[in-house]
């Protein structure tokens, strides 16, 4: 009897161990790291980094990510912008094994500086998500304000 109960003990620990998502689940995750530049965004800018870290459990991460760019001063960038995909490095090609990867997406003017200079907007910041192939979506995300400075 004590055998028949250390080795189910034994079993359910290798079967816990070896479980498909290592206890990270099946929801992606993405997190903000950085920007490659100081918190400041003025005429001289025409480009910038943002830096993510994406994690997901089975790596089943479609090669995406969504984002929109938030103008704080400007209200209908929140309420009528819609999500843009864009194309991230291959993670995808690791399904079916844990994704824990740095994502570097180089933004461009066309990105960001598409304000009415009416509206005088003082900062920017974007929200972004990820999808994997089954339909689960991460969190939406906002990462800091970047100030805007019009010269």
């Amino acid at each position: 009897m004590k055998k028949i109960l250390l080795l189910s003990t034994v079993v359910c620990l290798i079967f816990m161990a070896c479980s498909k998502d290592g206890g990270s689940g099946t929801k992606p995750t993405i997190t903000f790291k950085s920007y490659s530049i100081p918190f400041i965004v003025d005429s001289l800018v025409d480009q910038f980094d943002a830096t993510f870290q994406v994690t997901d459990g089975d790596g089943d991460i479609q090669n995406k990510f969504n984002f929109r760019i938030i103008l704080d001063s400007d209200p209908s960038t929140l309420e009528d912008s819609v999500f843009e995909p864009r194309q991230m490095p291959n993670i995808g090609a690791h399904k079916g094994s844990k994704v824990d990867a740095e994502v570097i997406y180089t933004l461009l003017a066309s990105d960001f500086k598409f304000y009415d200079p009416n509206t005088k907007p003082d900062s920017l910041r974007m929200q972004v998500f990820i999808v994997d192939d089954e339909g689960h979506s991460s969190d939406t995300i906002t990462t800091p304000k970047l100030a805007i400075l019009k010269n």
